[in-house]
């Protein structure tokens, strides 16, 4: 009987460890370690136009069911890969195609950001910010 008791401590301690390496890593790992954001904005007009302000992410002037694509430098200077999320917030929730890419440490590349107008949107300028959330992999 104290046998029994001693295979089942020891299972339990084994088991307390597993779990315990396990919320290390998924802590550690997939962990969004820095957000950017960009101010941003797009116009739904009739007509197309362009607008390279360096301040922000400008899409121009966008026709309903058009896209515009927009890029910018990332460099991973974490020391580690991470991988970029890319998203809108405010009204550009609407319009940025949410997208991914993975950087290996040091890389340094463009990312594509494109903003997507729907066919039913109405004409005005939509204000708001694209988000890079980056993750360690």
């Amino acid at each position: 009987m104290q046998e029994e008791n001693k295979w089942l401590i020891v299972l339990i301690i084994i088991l307390v460890i597993v779990l315990i390496l396990n919320l290390f890593l998924f802590n550690n790992l997939g962990k969004i370690i820095e957000t950017r954001e960009f101010n941003s904005s797009i116009i739904v007009a009739d007509k197309i136009g362009f607008d390279l302000d360096s301040d922000s992410i400008k899409f121009g002037e966008v026709i309903q069911g058009g896209s515009s694509t927009r890029e910018i430098k990332f460099e991973n200077n974490f020391g580690f890969p991470v991988r970029v999320y890319v998203s809108g917030k405010e009204e550009m929730k609407n319009f940025i195609v949410p997208s991914n890419e993975i950087f290996e440490n040091g890389e340094m590349k463009n990312i594509k950001i494109t903003a997507s107008v729907p066919a039913d949107a109405f004409f005005g300028e939509y204000i708001g910010k694209v988000v890079l959330k980056i993750v360690k992999l």
